[in-house]
């Protein structure tokens, strides 16, 4: 992806990912996206009026056909609600629909780094990011297949070793990818990961001391956690390398 794109994205534009291999991936840049409002005709003919603001999960999959409607992909069939713990997230049979209720463009980065990717199979595969602050949207192509977590139970042991590899494959691919210089960190980092701090452990130290304090948290359990956190520091201590993890994607 080239600097222009980067640009063109920073300044909130809405963007189709055009398919390719690794840094060949591009940004072909469109409108800026509208909206805290949209009118969608209703049952009876009129109209209604959808506010994307919206924090009640009934209209969680009106915001996901609003970004299917945005990408040029309207779909009227039914939409499936999957489990994420960051994002509304709905599937068709062609593709993933994943909107942040963040105000902080998680998505819109995301997007910037498909660019950089290596060309593997895990690879996500963009098709349009748009949205805005408290509701940016990334389209990816569905990959074929169903969570790995249902099939566990039925597979066989050289099955789920060879699981585990692949796993493990796509980690070190990603964990060998250099943080690219031309896509901007988030202002507040997810998973705990704050590079304005001495040591990557000070923000993890601070959540077990938020949830050791909240009485419905077991405090014991919380001891155990901070003793496996301390003991195993040194593998967890900052070092020189600066590449993508797998909380970037």
């Amino acid at each position: 992806m080239g600097q222009r794109g980067v640009a063109d994205l920073e300044r909130g534009g809405t963007a189709h990912l055009a398919p390719g291999k690794g840094a060949e991936r591009a940004f072909r840049i469109g409108h800026k996206t509208p909206h805290h409002k949209e009118r969608r005709p209703s049952a009876d003919g009129s109209s209604e009026t959808i506010n994307m603001q919206d924090q009640s999960p009934h209209f969680a999959e009106a915001r996901a056909r609003h970004a299917l409607r945005a990408a040029g992909l309207p779909f009227d069939g039914s939409l499936d609600r999957a489990s994420s713990t960051r994002n509304e997230v709905y599937l068709s049979d062609e593709v993933v629909v994943r909107i942040n209720r963040q105000p902080n463009q998680r998505l819109r980065r995301e997007a910037m780094l498909y660019g950089f990717l290596p060309d593997k199979p895990w690879a996500p595969t963009g098709v349009h990011w748009g949205g805005e602050l408290g509701a940016d949207y990334l389209i990816v192509e569905r990959k074929p297949g169903g969570p790995l977590a249902h099939a566990w139970p039925n597979m066989s042991k050289a099955q789920r070793r060879t699981a585990i590899r692949d796993l493990a494959d796509a980690l070190i691919a990603l964990h060998r990818t250099s943080t690219p210089t031309s896509v901007p960190r988030l202002e507040v980092a997810t998973h705990f990961i704050d590079p304005r701090c001495v040591t990557p452990l000070a923000p993890l130290f601070v959540e077990i001391e938020r949830l050791r304090a909240n009485p419905s948290v077991d405090r014991g359990l919380m001891d155990d956690v901070d003793d496996i956190v301390t003991s195993t520091a040194e593998v967890l201590n900052d070092f020189d390398q600066r590449t993508l993890i797998h909380g970037d994607l």
